[in-house]
């Protein structure tokens, strides 16, 4: 997937969380996250892996205790505000159960083996 409206497309039909993992780099101190989703809880046939990187604002609200789910988990393009190294916004606009500024992300489907 390349653009914003094909990652966006993926993602609004994978909307159970399988892995959320958040990561430190206590040298840089850069933070980054990966993100899987699947289409269906009990028998998954696609996966979307999400690669954020400079992750900034990050807010999580609302997760575990059972099937974990964003409802409409979107990405907006913020480069027009010239903030540095803020380039993209990921938020769950339904319930707003996940919500992170980044400076780079990538998106990539593929079928469930």
């Amino acid at each position: 997937m390349n653009t914003l409206s094909e990652i966006n497309a993926a993602l609004a039909t994978s909307t159970i969380v399988e892995r959320v993992e958040f990561r430190a780099d206590l040298m840089t101190g850069r933070c980054s996250v990966a993100l899987e989703l699947v289409d269906d809880e009990v028998d998954p046939s696609l996966r979307d892996t999400v690669e954020v990187a400079g992750v900034s604002g990050m807010s999580i609200r609302e997760f575990g205790g059972g099937l974990t789910q964003v409802m409409c988990l979107r990405v907006k393009d913020l480069s027009d505000l010239q903030h540095d190294r803020v380039r993209f916004l990921l938020e769950d606009l339904e319930d707003q159960a996940l919500s992170l500024k980044c400076e780079a992300l990538t998106a990539k489907q593929a079928p469930v083996e």
